[in-house]
């Protein structure tokens, strides 16, 4: 696959084709193994080697997978995502992306753009702000192992700086209303925790409580 697009004189014509198509990945599948064989590790090599422009290449596949669509086409796109091996830089000038996929995308990219903004996160390079929002969106969503994983870096992320208490209980609060039990009961624990750092008034003063078990 790879020989065949290096030669082929419409690459970038048919590349751009491919983001714009729909359900593409289901006529893919066959081919969408990793490896030069494959389209996905095709087009990543060829975008490494600048036979395809790599801005192009990385905002069109960001793009696909904020489109939605079938469950097929979102694989295909996160797998070419993840041959394309973002730099940190690259990761952090798309963060408005990320946090629009941990919020709606299906679970496997929400999970991917959730470890992408943790990991700014615990570097320091997401603001206070920034990750409650998204947080606020993450602990709405039902499925348990994404709002569990939001609940930790929360921790971390309280745990280590004081000074973010006020921004991040709040959205916390989110899951309270969790269908989950237990879900219920760790941000209760984690709330408990770290209440006592809060300066503003209304976060101590105005604390929801959690539903009645």
């Amino acid at each position: 696959m790879y020989d065949r697009l290096r030669r082929d004189p419409h690459l970038a014509e048919l590349a751009a084709a491919l983001f714009r198509l729909d359900d593409i990945g289901s006529a893919l599948g066959w081919s969408a193994a990793d490896g030069p064989d494959g389209w996905t590790g095709a087009l990543a090599r060829l975008t490494t080697e600048g036979a395809l422009d790599r801005e192009e290449t990385v905002d069109a596949c960001v793009a696909r997978l904020l489109r939605g669509g079938r469950a097929a086409d979102q694989r295909l796109f996160l797998r070419l995502l993840g041959q394309l091996r973002l730099t940190r830089e690259e990761e952090r000038a798309r963060t408005a992306d990320w946090s629009a996929l941990a919020a709606d995308a299906v679970s496997p990219v929400a999970a991917h753009a959730q470890s992408v903004l943790a990991a700014l996160a615990l570097d320091g390079e997401l603001p206070a702000d920034r990750l409650a929002e998204v947080s606020a969106a993450v602990l709405f969503r039902p499925e348990k192992k994404l709002v569990r994983a939001q609940l930790v870096l929360l921790g971390k992320v309280l745990a280590r700086d004081a000074g973010v208490a006020d921004a991040l209980l709040p959205a916390l609060a989110q899951a309270f209303g969790h269908e989950d039990s237990d879900v219920q009961e760790r941000a209760l624990k984690l709330a408990g925790r770290h209440l006592a750092r809060a300066s503003a008034p209304q976060v101590r003063g105005n604390w929801p409580r959690p539903p009645p078990s």
